[in-house]
């Protein structure tokens, strides 16, 4: 907190005096990590920015034994350096951390959307479906997956797949309006109007049912 009041104030050599202090009274802090990083990343200072963040990931993994779990500071550690190595344009090094990351914390579903983001900004549209389909897998109650899952069927042309894939999502999410609506849409551009009014009116019934 006091090296965000420093950067706020536009202290940014004082900010990374206080994270610096910060790092010899606490050597093993995910959060100090994930401070300095954002600090430097903030301050365009990427490529610091990384060595940070690897340091981090690297310090986790020699320093943690068996007895003592994961923690979501951890977690938030491979998600920032994926992200800032997408950002860098170094997608196959993002790539490589998100496999190593999603051993680690399987049911993290943004290390899922990530990776499937990137294989589908390449253009590889198997792989990005299987990046979310093993996503969807392991973490069923994230809607965001499930969305990005299936609007890349509709970008892949495939919609009776769009389709089946939010079914199956409200299936586990019965009572989400965001699966909802976007089946709605989706019946809308595909099917017209009235199969949109139809879904519409099946939503409506059944979110009656669950009050």
């Amino acid at each position: 907190m006091a090296a965000k009041e420093r950067w706020l104030g536009g202290d940014i050599p004082g900010a990374q005096a206080i994270l610096a202090e910060a790092f010899k009274q606490n050597e093993d802090s995910e959060s100090i990590f994930l401070a300095a990083a954002k600090l430097a990343s903030e301050t365009n200072e990427m490529e610091a920015a990384q060595q940070i963040l690897e340091k981090a990931r690297s310090q986790a993994d020699t320093e943690r034994v068996s007895t003592i779990p994961l923690t979501f500071a951890d977690s938030q550690i491979w998600m920032k350096s994926a992200q800032l190595e997408r950002q860098l344009g170094k997608l196959d090094e993002a790539l490589k951390t998100l496999e190593e990351a999603i051993k680690k914390f399987p049911q993290f579903d943004k290390l899922h959307m990530i990776r499937g983001q990137i294989h589908d900004s390449r253009g590889e549209t198997t792989v990005a479906r299987q990046a979310y389909a093993q996503g969807c897998k392991l973490c069923p109650k994230s809607i965001p997956l499930w969305i990005l899952s299936a609007r890349l069927e509709i970008k892949a042309g495939v919609v009776i797949k769009a389709r089946g894939l939010l079914e199956r999502a409200r299936y586990f999410n019965p009572k989400n309006d965001e699966l909802w609506t976007e089946s709605i849409k989706i019946e809308e551009k595909a099917s017209g109007p009235q199969q949109a009014k139809s879904l519409l009116a099946r939503g409506k019934s059944l979110f009656v049912e669950l009050r």
